[in-house]
């Protein structure tokens, strides 16, 4: 009888193939139970399973051999499906913050993050250091409107708009994240633009 387990085990230390070898290969102690061929002299076990019907004989059978290698190679299956789509997901989830770093912590140009209200959440390097941006300012408390009074979230165009910052012109332009119902408001400092504009039309003739 114990050799009815020897598929259970081969499945989870071998594979599917050796335990179906080990199936097909247990027929042969079966037809010799049914049979009730005497194998004392070689085993030296007088009786084999006794009192046994032909009913409890082909369970047993089916039970060791079918049902509890079929249920345990389901798990198999289930359990690498499962670590497929956890591999799958870790992979995304650092391709995202790949590019997360790529287009917003390491970007060279200040970009700040903020909700559906223009509430700021996040920022960069960049923006924290040209806009005096501290760790308070992530708690989702402060508005954009109060670092930037020239920012209008409700109303920003969709082309942007240059907003005047301190001593500073700045090229606002807010990028909606539908994903994370977020914004994304990048400024490029256009200073030397602006002046170059002013002094050429301070140094132009009227007409």
């Amino acid at each position: 009888m114990f050799m009815y387990a020897s598929p259970l085990i081969a499945l989870m230390l071998l594979g599917g193939r050796a335990a179906l070898f080990y199936g097909i290969l247990n027929i042969v102690p079966f037809y010799i139970i049914l049979n009730d061929i005497d194998l004392s002299e070689l085993t030296g076990i007088n009786e084999q399973l006794p009192d046994a019907s032909l009913y409890i004989l082909g369970l047993i059978f089916l039970f060791f051999n079918i049902c509890i290698p079929l249920a345990v190679a389901r798990t198999i299956v289930a359990a690498k499906r499962l670590n497929q789509e956890t591999q799958k997901s870790n992979d995304y989830l650092k391709g995202k913050n790949s590019l997360y770093r790529v287009f917003f912590a390491e970007s060279r140009r200040p970009k700040v993050i903020v909700n559906e209200d223009g509430l700021i959440t996040d920022f960069n390097k960049q923006a924290g250091d040209i806009f005096g941006l501290d760790e308070s300012t992530r708690s989702g408390c402060q508005s954009i409107s109060n670092w930037f009074p020239d920012i209008n979230h409700a109303k920003l165009p969709t082309g942007g708009k240059i907003i005047r910052h301190e001593h500073t012109y700045q090229q606002v332009v807010r990028l909606e994240v539908p994903e994370a119902s977020s914004y994304v408001y990048e400024f490029v400092d256009c200073t030397q633009e602006k002046t170059l504009e002013s002094n050429l039309m301070r140094w132009s003739p009227p007409s």
